[in-house]
């Protein structure tokens, strides 16, 4: 998600959100200008992109909210490595999980 790398800065944070949202809003307008100019033909594949563009906007919408009324930290933690390394020529990244303190 944008600006999670700034997830420690919540007002950085939320404003990178800000940012995803309004690239949101900016893809229904070209999907209508798309469909208008009938470069995107088929109305059901534009109706299909709208509404799951307004899905997310309002799923972006919520996780703003949260965040803004929230004083969470979002900590990132690494993961143990198994009892057993793999072998050298398999080496893999570390993985890490994420978790949301209140």
């Amino acid at each position: 998600m944008e600006g999670f790398g700034r997830r420690k800065y919540k007002a950085d944070y939320v404003k990178f959100l800000i940012y995803a949202h309004a690239s949101c809003d900016e893809t229904k307008e070209h999907l209508k200008l798309l469909y208008e100019t009938e470069s995107l033909k088929d109305r059901n594949a534009y109706l299909g992109l709208l509404d799951k563009c307004e899905v997310l906007s309002k799923m972006m919408n919520r996780v703003i909210g949260v965040v803004q009324a929230s004083s969470f930290k979002l900590q990132a933690t690494s993961i143990p490595p198994k009892a057993d390394p793999p072998p050298a020529g398999n080496l893999k990244p570390e993985t890490c999980s994420l978790k949301l303190e209140a």
